[in-house]
């Protein structure tokens, strides 16, 4: 009969450490679904701060662009500026060549 009670209690023994260790993985479960939840928001955020900087990035290539099509324009004004300068000075010099 002691025999008998001995196995009872370490039975009860073992179903209470289950229990137990069925508490504390449930509550690791819920920390690690929080902790999940936490780094899909971030994530989610890091995605947005991405898509961002990216539009950020194309409308900056798109201004330099601009910009450096800008300025070859007026260096293309400024050559032909030169240019005519250059004719006009050969020209003078020409006329006052042929005098």
């Amino acid at each position: 009969m002691a025999e008998l009670k001995n196995k009872f209690h370490e039975l009860e023994k073992r179903i209470q450490n289950l229990i137990n260790s069925h508490q504390n993985l449930r509550k690791e479960l819920e920390k690690v679904k929080a902790e999940n939840v936490l780094l899909e928001k971030t994530a989610a955020d890091e995605k947005e701060r991405v898509k961002m900087m990216q539009q950020g990035f194309e409308e900056f290539r798109d201004v330099t662009r601009v910009k450096t099509k800008a300025q070859i324009s007026g260096l293309k004004t400024k050559v032909n500026d030169m240019i005519s300068e250059i004719d006009r000075s050969v020209a003078l010099i020409d006329t006052n060549h042929k005098q």
